[in-house]
């Protein structure tokens, strides 16, 4: 029952004879929802001001983002706390972010980003690290942590992932993920294995398995788990 407008604008001049800059990049990108009715419920404005690419593939940037939300029904953001329905928030975000080369043996990102939100304010952090350990072979550990101050009360929500990136040959790979966030302390893990028999022929198995903390027992106890497997066949003519 809503409807997404999406718009988009993009500059990325690349300066002649630099000795470091391989090329500068600015961003507009705008987001509107509404109802059926056309009320505005949420209006999101993505603003890259400056982001540079170096020769050495590292890159920079900074964002600012103006957002106007309002809730056409109750938002249960956190346990024990609601966002009223009908309430309307302006707030702007500013955002830092970074990256390494992905070229490189071990790859670093991270952001930072903080101001308004909804009633409050929060602080985003986010790092992640690669380590390409040999060909065919990528590790990456990631971690979000959200400290966040509302009038209606005060939560921090932290997510934790890690992925095993394998692949055996151009033609068979297995992909782990392993993920755990604070908020709602399950433990997931899935494990996606593809065979790519001839290229457009692909037969893909899953495993999904999610664990729920007891913070009584401090034990982990299995919520749910479940295997699934998708073949995909091209007929060429």
């Amino acid at each position: 029952d809503y409807r997404r407008y999406r718009s988009q604008v993009y500059y990325g001049p690349r300066p002649d004879g630099h000795r470091y800059i391989h090329r500068t990049e600015y961003h507009a990108n705008l987001e509107v929802v509404t109802d059926l009715r056309n009320q505005l419920l949420e209006r999101a404005l993505n603003l890259t001001v400056f982001s540079a690419q170096f020769h050495s593939q590292d890159n920079l940037g900074v964002e600012v983002d103006p957002t106007y939300v309002m809730l056409d029904r109750p938002f249960n953001i956190a346990p024990g706390i609601t966002m009223p329905a009908g309430a309307e928030y302006r707030f702007t975000r500013v955002a830092l972010r970074g990256q390494t080369a992905n070229r490189r043996v071990l790859a670093l990102n991270g952001r930072f980003e903080t101001g308004g939100f909804y009633s409050g304010h929060r602080n985003q952090t986010i790092l992640g690290l690669t380590v390409r350990a040999r060909p065919g072979y990528i590790f990456s550990l990631n971690g979000e942590w959200n400290d966040v101050d509302l009038a209606e009360g005060s939560f921090t929500s932290n997510v934790f992932r890690g992925v095993a990136d394998t692949q055996f040959s151009p033609f068979m790979a297995i992909v782990n993920i392993i993920q755990y966030d604070t908020m709602s302390r399950v433990l997931g893990w899935q494990s996606r294995y593809r065979w790519i028999l001839k290229p457009g022929n692909d037969l893909y198995v899953v495993y999904t398995h999610n664990w729920v903390e007891d913070p009584i027992r401090d034990r982990f106890g299995t919520l749910d788990r479940r295997a699934a497997s998708k073949v995909l066949y091209t007929q060429r003519f």
